[in-house]
């Protein structure tokens, strides 16, 4: 619950809420103290820790007396690191992981060395696609994942509709993917569109709906 909390704190500014004055039914709550008071060390996850670190950072909220110290946070996450370089072995965590510790590279031993072997991972894991499966057990695509995959790497420096180093042999990207998902799920079930590449306008693909050759 907590990390999910922190999910929706990050996601409520962008409509112009105030997330420690939020007015549900009548009641005015401060879901930024709310969320703090379920931070227990002992039960914490990898996936708390990762969606509740940016809050302070990316959503400019001050710590209450309850909170866990940011150097608590980016030690539990470190501390989920696997082999690989993958956070709670799976990939969307990965990348939310990623996003969490940038801010603190800089001066926080061991961030920038996790972060660049999470990058090195998630490189390692595209698919042909151009999508990113669930873990590193599996190799279908999901969509969330890539979703999360896509906003680490360009937060790196990645272009992720172009950059050669994500451009796989038949010229689909990570972008592209997720462009092709979001085109086939406004046209009707029947319609026949194939995944988009490289270089390609997906708003004449989508108006179409024909198959083209690459």
């Amino acid at each position: 619950r907590r990390g999910r909390m922190g999910k929706y704190i990050m996601a409520l500014p962008a409509a112009g809420i105030d997330c420690t004055k939020v007015n549900d039914n009548g009641t005015v709550r401060n879901l930024v103290a709310e969320m703090e008071a379920l931070e227990k060390p002992e039960s914490m996850s990898v996936y708390d820790a990762v969606c509740i670190l940016p809050v302070y950072q990316y959503g400019s909220y001050k710590q209450g007396d309850s909170a866990m110290a940011p150097s608590a946070l980016i030690d539990l996450i470190l501390a989920n690191a696997d082999d690989k370089g993958l956070f709670g072995s799976l990939t969307q965590t990965t990348a939310q992981a990623i996003l969490a510790l940038l801010p603190y590279q800089s001066f926080h031993s061991g961030a920038a060395a996790a972060i660049k072997k999470a990058e090195s991972a998630l490189l390692s894991m595209e698919n042909e696609d151009g999508s990113f499966a669930y873990s590193a057990q599996y190799r279908e695509a999901n969509l969330d994942a890539t979703a999360n995959v896509v906003a680490a790497l360009e937060a790196l420096g990645y272009n992720c509709a172009s950059d050669s180093r994500l451009t796989t042999s038949n010229g689909s990207t990570p972008l592209g993917y997720l462009t092709f998902v979001a085109a086939r799920a406004s046209l009707p079930v029947s319609s026949p569109i194939t995944p988009f590449f490289a270089g390609q306008n997906p708003l004449s693909r989508a108006c179409c709906g024909k198959r083209r050759s690459c």
